[in-house]
């Protein structure tokens, strides 16, 4: 029997953007109260508004989930105003792109501090009252990439990769508890889904999520193309070797374009 998110609980950090936005306003729909999380005020109050004018309830709270203080008061709050945290959704993260070689170490860190650390420190804070409760639900946001990295992708990957397994931990640790968790791993994402791109839309891939929820799955690959990277790097590793680097190449030379445009950044979004 399929979970209903009406009247729950919903935590989702990154809501000021892109993907936490299109998820916000789907779980709108749904009839949830909403706290948002993310770093700029001004865009958090925007989405709010759009949650709002949807018919739901939502909280803002601005957060950046490499401060484990703030994480905890905003937990706090939500908790304070409604009782309690049904669903986290961990969608916060940064990108990082260059090569193994030639990424600072600082990005490296910032990374693993928000795409790891940044979801550990939320679900830390919401753990405890989802115990008490004996309910809850925690949805990390990963990447294809944690499955499979790509050329030029190596530290985002890592940070990924990691979150992978905490999830993993995480699900079997919490067994029996009445949490369940859910890794989703995202291929190719933008705003309107481009076909020659092989993208999923943000609406799309917020919809998938819910419905991963509501039917308790442990782990959901979202766009067909990560499907297939995922598959064929099972079975055929070394195949995705080779099939990668031509991506190499085509990343390398984007790759030397931005550090002649900008010698003194690094190559990252």
């Amino acid at each position: 029997m399929a979970k209903s998110l009406c009247d729950k609980v919903a935590i989702v950090s990154g809501a000021s953007r892109g993907l936490g936005a299109a998820l916000a306003m789907v779980l709108a729909r749904r009839g949830a109260r909403l706290a948002l999380m993310g770093r700029s005020r001004e865009r958090l109050e925007a989405v709010a508004a759009d949650v709002r004018s949807a018919g739901a309830d939502a909280l803002v709270a601005v957060v950046d989930v490499r401060d484990r203080a703030a994480v905890d008061q905003a937990v706090g709050e939500v908790i304070e105003r409604w009782g309690g945290v049904d669903v986290l959704f961990n969608v916060a993260g940064v990108k990082v792109q260059g090569s193994m070689e030639s990424t600072s170490y600082e990005a490296i860190r910032e990374a693993l501090d928000v795409n790891f650390g940044g979801v550990l420190r939320c679900c830390r804070a919401v753990l405890p009252v989802m115990r008490a409760r004996g309910r809850g639900h925690l949805v990390n946001v990963s990447s294809v990439q944690g499955k499979r990295a790509t050329p030029y992708r190596g530290a985002y990957a890592a940070s990924k990769a990691a979150l992978n397994a905490m999830t993993d931990a995480l699900r079997v640790e919490l067994s029996g508890t009445g949490i369940d968790v859910t890794l989703v791993c995202p291929g190719r994402l933008d705003h309107h889904g481009d076909p020659r791109r092989m993208a999923m839309g943000y609406d799309r891939a917020a919809e998938a999520m819910v419905r991963a929820v509501e039917r308790g799955r442990r782990e959901v690959v979202l766009t067909w193309s990560g499907r297939a990277l995922v598959w064929l790097n099972v079975l055929a590793p070394g195949v995705v070797d080779r099939l990668l680097r031509g991506l190499r190449d085509e990343r390398q030379r984007e790759f030397e374009r931005v550090h002649r445009e900008q010698p003194d950044q690094p190559f990252r979004r």
